[in-house]
């Protein structure tokens, strides 16, 4: 297990500069000492202290530097957030860079992998965090105007933008890891619409009514063992009901469920497919 990097700033700088310059005048001090006319007994005691502080200093500038430091390399401004570039020495493995995301001058996450603004609310983003030593990829939502931070599930690829959300924009449908999560930004929650205990299926979010209440999902089963049925579903936002609304065959390389499959009619999903059937059995 490493320790968690140290992020680099002007005064712990000079406590490592201060460091190597004590350490080194101690070790220099000693080689004086030793070579001065006084008696054996006091300058090896004197020597020898000297030589102990100068060791101790060092040693601690390396454990210092084993832990991985973060020098700052840059920073790039979006809007009210600050995105902070570092570039990390350290021994063996600990180089390389790292960002960290900031509001107003307050820290969002010193781990940040992407992130995402919402359509609308400037102040609002979808981010995704590296691991720690206890806490694992994670993806979140974060309000600035309240400073409220929301997890998610985990770890999902929002650099290409997030197509899921409500007309309204209040919310948010995202798939990560085959599991479809309804981030609800009012009331400031996020669940998972599938049973998690379950193998997850290969599920994609197709779509929003014009209401915003209803959504429209296509299920391909289990992703270890297809199933011969694509099902489309109608899924209701608020009560999280789910409504199976027609199934087509999936045949090898032939694609299903698409655009023009299926449309909505007065806020409710209907089934075009030519080979489109309600009954998947």
């Amino acid at each position: 297990m490493t320790a968690r990097p140290v992020l680099g700033t002007a005064w712990s700088l000079a406590l490592v500069a201060g460091g190597v310059f004590l350490s080194l005048s101690a070790i220099l001090r000693a080689r004086q000492t030793w070579q001065s006319g006084t008696g054996l007994v006091r300058k090896s005691l004197v020597a020898g202290g000297l030589m102990s502080a100068g060791a101790v200093g060092l040693l601690l500038v390396l454990l210092f530097y084993d832990m991985g430091f973060y020098h700052p390399s840059g920073e790039e401004r979006d809007g009210e957030f600050v995105v902070k570039s570092w570039t990390i020495s350290g021994i063996d493995a600990h180089r390389g860079s790292a960002r960290s995301l900031h509001f107003r001058d307050t820290l969002v996450t010193d781990r940040l992998a992407d992130y995402v603004r919402h359509p609308t609310r400037q102040n609002v983003i979808i981010f995704t965090s590296y691991a720690t030593e206890d806490i694992e990829h994670h993806t979140h939502a974060f309000d600035g105007d309240t400073s409220r931070t929301l997890r998610i599930g985990p770890l999902a690829f929002v650099s290409a933008g997030l197509g899921g959300w409500s007309p309204d924009g209040d919310r948010l449908v995202i798939e990560i890891r085959d599991v479809l999560y309804l981030l609800d930004l009012d009331a400031w929650r996020a669940d998972p619409l599938t049973d998690l205990g379950q193998e997850p299926h290969t599920v994609f979010m197709r779509g929003w009514s014009l209401d915003g209440r209803r959504f429209a999902v296509t299920d391909h089963g289990p992703r270890s063992n297809l199933s011969n049925w694509a099902t489309l579903q109608e899924w209701d936002a608020e009560t999280r009901e789910m409504r199976v609304v027609a199934c087509v065959p999936q045949v090898y390389r032939r694609p299903v469920w698409q655009s023009g499959d299926f449309t909505w009619r007065n806020n409710v999903l209907v089934a075009q497919a030519p080979d489109a059937r309600e009954d998947c059995l």
